[in-house]
């Protein structure tokens, strides 16, 4: 009996929500557009290749050795979830920092760096991943998946990642009960 037909997807990601929900954002555009401006910041390959992140990335990468070491005390498998920014999945917003901020050329910015740099990272100490970046890229194209004007996710964005969450941690269940081995990472 193929997997699919013993544990049945939620799909919670399909359900109708068709309009960005009500809220006024909780910053002004220009607001909104200088802290995107200052995310991004963190994808521009001159400072990337300088190693002007790499205080950053060997705190993250030490953070996740810790994490690791801990559930593994307790014999808890240890998974990563790679969550997308706004920007790398609405090409609207993309385009309007851009426009914005026309210091900023896009082609000086490795717009996926983030995913990158982890998942080589997690791929090299045989910690599996979730990579939520190509399904929110699809989704994004379909409605809304953040809060207006703020880096976080609305009710549409929280059900894809909920979808998302949900398939992967069913191949884990049927690993236990169905003997099938888990991946060390999935893009999804």
């Amino acid at each position: 009996m193929p997997s699919s037909s013993r544990i049945a997807s939620l799909n919670l990601a399909s359900s109708p929500i068709i309009e960005r929900e009500k809220s006024p954002g909780i910053l002004s555009n220009k607001a909104f557009l200088r802290v995107e401006k200052s995310r991004l910041k963190f994808c521009k390959i001159k400072d990337l290749l300088d190693g002007k992140r790499d205080e950053n990335i060997n705190y993250i990468f030490q953070s996740i050795l810790e994490m690791q070491k801990l559930l593994k005390s307790r014999n808890i498998e240890f998974v990563v979830a790679i969550y997308p920014d706004e920007y790398q999945v609405n090409d609207e917003l993309l385009n309007e920092i851009f426009a914005e901020y026309d210091d900023l050329k896009p082609e000086s910015y490795n717009l996926t760096c983030q995913q990158e740099i982890l998942r080589k990272f997690l791929a090299a100490n045989s910690i599996p991943y979730i990579d939520m970046l190509n399904k929110f890229k699809i989704e994004q194209n379909n409605r809304p998946l953040y809060l207006l004007r703020e880096p976080h996710w609305n009710s549409a964005g929280n059900l894809l990642a909920a979808d998302i969450l949900f398939n992967y941690l069913v191949k884990d269940i049927d690993k236990f009960f169905f003997g099938k081995p888990l991946s060390l990472n999935q893009e999804e």
